[in-house]
C-alpha cells in the first residue's frame, strides 16, 4: 500500500516523506476498519519528518484493548 508507488503501484514513493506521512493515517484506518490483522511496512529514517512517521507506525502497532 504504501510503498508501493517505489514498484509502479498508485502508493506514494517511499522517497516521499511528505506523500507518505499525508496517507500514512487514511491507510491505517482503512485498513483497521476492514479488520486487517496483520500490516508490513519498514519505518522511515528517523530524522526530520521521518521521526514523526517512524513515532507514529510504532503507536500503531501497540497493543489494542478490546471490550
Amino acid at each position: 500500500m504504501l510503498g508501493e508507488g517505489a514498484r509502479g503501484g498508485a502508493g506514494p514513493r517511499l522517497g516521499s516523506t511528505g506523500a507518505y506521512a499525508r496517507r500514512l493515517s487514511g491507510f491505517l484506518r482503512e485498513l483497521g476498519q476492514r479488520g486487517c490483522d496483520l500490516i508490513v511496512g519498514s519505518l522511515p529514517a528517523e530524522e526530520g519528518l521521518g521521526l514523526a512517521i517512524a513515532k507514529r507506525l510504532r503507536r500503531a502497532v501497540g497493543p489494542r484493548l478490546t471490550a
